[in-house]
């Protein structure tokens, strides 16, 4: 999807994990940011990160909960607005470990998260806490300069096989701390292998 673009340089120097994500982050942000101004531009009334509840009641919580990315229009008429880019940072797949966890990192879209585990949680609850945390579910994180909280916009329910699972994120706004915090979590629930990016967006193919 979209074209890429090489992280490393002709050197392909070695980015820690953090740095990475962060790098990843900011291109979508700027996408994120440049696209609510310019709708807002057109619609002034516009309002970013609106949480919505979706599905009409086949989703369960918290998966039905949903921050699209800018509201505006009138209750009768609402126009939704979600900005997806058209570009994405491409780089070797980086291995990395947390605790006993395996995980594999792969390009990906911030508001695209796809997370490949094996190893079922005994619960998903600890999961369904951090979604209702990290959504803000009250919304009481207020927003920034720019209007944006620094929340994830939604969460699949969890597909589940035999020992292994994948679910998709929409990070948003939400700073690297939260996926960070979330592969912790995973590490804790005896998920034993992980492979994070977005493979139905990004062809493991694609080239520069």
């Amino acid at each position: 999807m979209g074209s890429n673009t090489e992280l490393g340089g002709p050197e392909k120097r070695a980015v820690p994990v953090t740095e990475l994500l962060t790098r990843l982050r900011n291109h979508y942000l700027d996408h994120l940011r440049s696209g609510i101004a310019e709708a807002r531009r057109q619609e002034s009334d516009g309002q970013p990160e609106v949480l919505l509840e979706i599905g009409q009641g086949r989703i369960p919580r918290p998966y039905s909960l949903y921050r699209i990315d800018l509201l505006a229009g009138t209750a009768e008429d609402p126009k939704l607005t979600d900005f997806n880019p058209d570009s994405y940072l491409s780089f070797e797949p980086v291995k990395f470990e947390v605790g006993r966890l395996r995980a594999v990192l792969h390009p990906l879209h911030w508001n695209g998260v796809e997370f490949r585990g094996i190893g079922l949680p005994a619960t998903w609850a600890p999961l369904q806490d951090w979604v209702l945390n990290e959504i803000d579910v009250n919304d009481e994180k207020p927003p920034g300069h720019d209007g944006l909280s620094g929340v994830i916009h939604g969460v699949t329910q969890p597909a589940l096989a035999v020992d292994s699972w994948s679910l998709s994120i929409d990070f948003g706004s939400a700073p690297v701390g939260s996926l960070v915090g979330l592969v912790e979590l995973l590490a804790g629930l005896d998920v034993r292998e992980l492979d994070i990016g977005s493979f139905s967006m990004i062809s493991p193919n694609a080239s520069s």
